[in-house]
């Protein structure tokens, strides 16, 4: 299986534990684009090719750890605040009526 994608999205991705050529289950064809000033264009170019076995990079990329719970909940509960007040206008600024109108 062959899988091409952008430099800076695998580089969000965790780290794949590689495998020789010959064990491989999936090749990673990681591509940038490079500038090139002369000709004013970006250019597609192969930026290195990463050979994995199929589980390894399945549970690589599909386990997460938990973050903080306590930053997670009080993270979620500003939003939800946030949220609440725009639905009353309450973070609209107050309206004063012009009295010589």
């Amino acid at each position: 299986m062959a899988v091409a994608l952008d430099a800076r999205f695998y580089r969000t991705l965790p780290a794949l534990e590689e495998v020789d050529e010959v064990e491989v289950d999936i090749a990673w064809f990681v591509y940038d684009l490079v500038p090139n000033p002369v000709q004013n264009v970006n250019v597609l170019t192969l930026d290195k090719t990463v050979y994995t076995k199929f589980e390894a990079a399945l549970l690589a990329i599909t386990h997460f750890e938990a973050g903080n719970e306590a930053r997670f909940i009080q993270r979620i509960s500003t939003k939800a605040e946030k949220a609440r007040k725009a639905k009353d206008g309450d973070d609209l600024p107050e309206r004063t009526l012009d009295p010589n109108l």
